[in-house]
């Protein structure tokens, strides 16, 4: 029987020039709206899902995502 393997792969490129950014926005949360760049989301090397968005606030949502999703497995057992 032949096995089956899965891969999930995370691919991104920065389009938003970091000049582009003023220094002192440089730490401010709602910067993160400016910074764009390419997702690419394959799984088994196929592209699910490639676009041009926020990079740092989808990064963002994930691991408020992710977080979430942690708290509610130990809830369960």
């Amino acid at each position: 029987m032949e096995k089956l393997s899965n891969s999930v792969e995370f691919e991104y490129q920065f389009t938003t020039d970091k000049d582009s950014i003023p220094f002192d926005l440089r730490h401010s949360p709602a910067i993160a709206l400016r910074v764009e760049g390419i997702l690419t989301i394959k799984i088994n090397n196929d592209i699910y899902f490639q676009a041009d968005i926020a990079l740092l606030e989808f990064y963002l949502y994930l691991l408020k995502w992710g977080q979430t999703n942690k708290q509610k497995r130990w809830s369960r057992t």
